[in-house]
């Protein structure tokens, strides 16, 4: 069964693209810079309003397509240990490690000082 939509709506979470215009406070990312950003719909259309404190500018070095997979599962890979209340030098288990949360939260746990180890053969 098809996902019902209510006439209108634009799905999608998160966004890439340039900015047009700045926000009228003068805050955030300037007309032309490139930015990232997570809301709650309407990641699908072609201009999207969008509060200042849900941008980040995006570096040159990233590709547009690659940075709109990354706000909310970077936000997840993020919040699960601090969720979990893991502490720094606790030892932890990343299952899964090979969809985009997996794959994420190895490479933070790496820049932060965490080491991988394989896990032990089941007998």
């Amino acid at each position: 069964m098809p996902l019902e939509r209510a006439e209108g709506t634009v799905p999608g979470w998160d966004a890439a693209g340039v900015v047009e215009q700045a926000a009228a406070s003068g805050r955030g990312p300037k007309p032309g810079e490139r930015v990232i950003t997570r809301g709650w719909n309407a990641g699908w259309v072609k201009l999207r309003t969008v509060p200042v404190g849900e941008l980040a500018v995006l570096p040159d070095t990233v590709d547009f397509t690659t940075a709109a997979a990354l706000p909310v599962v970077g936000l997840t890979a993020l919040r699960a240990p601090r969720t979990a209340g893991v502490m720094p030098g606790q030892r932890v288990a990343i299952t899964g490690a090979s969809g985009g949360v997996g794959r994420l939260a190895v490479q933070l746990a790496r820049q932060a000082g965490g080491r991988t180890s394989p896990l032990p053969k089941r007998t």
